[in-house]
Formats: structure tokens, sequence, C-alpha cells
């Protein structure tokens, strides 16, 4: 049972119904999305919460981050015991964000999870190089799984054709949100952000501008492409 502490709006929901559910500090969202939660305490007890990205998270092996914004951020607890109204918006970049509160002298913490759900990993195959992954994003090949199988089809009929692998660069990172390849937690990057964009790289293409060849956008069963020039 928890009286004092924060959680989820929703299970704030059934507190005041006198259901007692099972907590969870986790609250999933997407990346630029809003997380919900009440504050519960004692009438008339100060309350704080401050936000703290954590660390390695999302697909980022580099320091800092931004954390979105909290509001309101702190207050005091009404006749009602409860605070309800607080949103807490996310960056444009995936990860956790630990929403550290303090209530009188009890403190804890909750998470927001920035996250697009369901991308998966391109397969590494005989007729694909996965290229451009660095130390801060390890894991830079996700995609949907129509755009990773789109890119595997195309990768083995150019195998077929060159009998070498076809080089792919940055898709999106493993929770997706925004791409800053240049660990500087901004773009240039606009799109990789969904699982549907692709860089490749091949001198064997026609369209080429040195850093990647072709731009690959994947959406509503539709391969398009186009010159790579930082998107």
């Amino acid at each position: 049972m928890i009286l004092i502490g924060m959680c989820s709006a929703e299970e704030g929901k059934l507190l005041n119904k006198g259901v007692f559910p099972k907590f969870t500090l986790t609250q999933p969202t997407v990346p630029e999305g809003t997380t919900k939660w009440v504050v519960r305490g004692t009438p008339g007890l100060h309350w704080s919460c401050e936000l703290k990205r954590v660390p390695n998270t999302g697909g980022h092996k580099h320091a800092g981050g931004p954390t979105g914004k909290l509001s309101p951020k702190s207050g005091t607890i009404p006749s009602s015991g409860v605070v309800t109204g607080i949103k807490h918006k996310t960056p444009a970049v995936a990860g956790d964000i630990e929403l550290k509160y303090k209530i009188g002298t009890t403190s804890g913490s909750v998470y927001s999870r920035a996250m697009i759900a369901g991308l998966v990993e391109l397969p590494v195959t005989s007729a694909i190089e996965r290229v451009g992954i660095t130390k801060t994003h390890p894991q830079s090949h996700y995609g949907t799984q129509a755009m990773t199988a789109a890119i595997v089809s195309l990768a083995e009929k150019y195998y077929k054709k060159f009998s070498k692998p076809l080089g792919v660069n940055d898709i999106s990172l493993i929770w997706g949100g925004l791409f800053d390849h240049k660990a500087t937690w901004a773009a240039p990057h606009a799109t990789h952000r969904m699982g549907v964009d692709a860089d490749i790289r091949t001198k064997d293409m026609a369209l080429s501008t040195g850093h990647c060849n072709a731009w690959l956008s994947f959406s509503a069963g539709v391969m398009k492409s186009n010159v790579c020039r930082g998107r």
C-alpha cells in the first residue's frame, strides 16, 4: 500500500477508488510525448520533483542529454492529499528520464521512458554490411519490421548483381527518437527517428555525395530513394 509517493495518473485514479494496484515505476511514452503523474501525501507537506536523464539509455552512450519539461515541479499537498495534473513532456531524444521526488521527508523515483516500440535490428547477412557504428551510438541499425525486411530484400538483389554486400549506414537507434550521430544531442539527422529511414553507402549507386550515397524512406509499403544530404 502506497499512501505517500508519486505514481501514474491512471494508478492515482485506482487509489481514489480504494484499489491498490501493483505500481509501475516506469511509464512509457514516445519521444516528445507526455506522461502524467500524481503526488500523494499528508496535506500541508511540501513536495518537489527534479528530472535527471538515466545514462546509457535509448541507444546513447555519451554524457548529458535533455530531460524534457515537468510542470508543475513543486508545491504543497492540498487538503485532499492528492496533487493531480503533473505532466512530463519528454525530449525528442529517446531514453529513460528519472523523476526524483521528495514529499516531506519521503523521497523516491519514478521514470518516463521515451521510445518507439517495436523496432528490430537489421540482420547481418552475406548481402548486408552494417557501417557507421560508433562508440557513442553502437546500436544504430534498428527499423520497423517492414523497413528491415525491405532492406534485406534490396540487399539480396544487390548482392546477386554485384557479388558484394550492400553497405547500410544509419537507420534508427534501438529506441528511435532523435539520432544525434555527432553526439551533440541535436540534429543534423532530421529523420531516422521512427525506424523508416536508412542511409545506403555504396559506390555503385547513381546517387552519391560522399558521406552516404542514397537515403531510403519506407512508408505505406513503398520504398523511396533520394540523394543523402544530412537527413
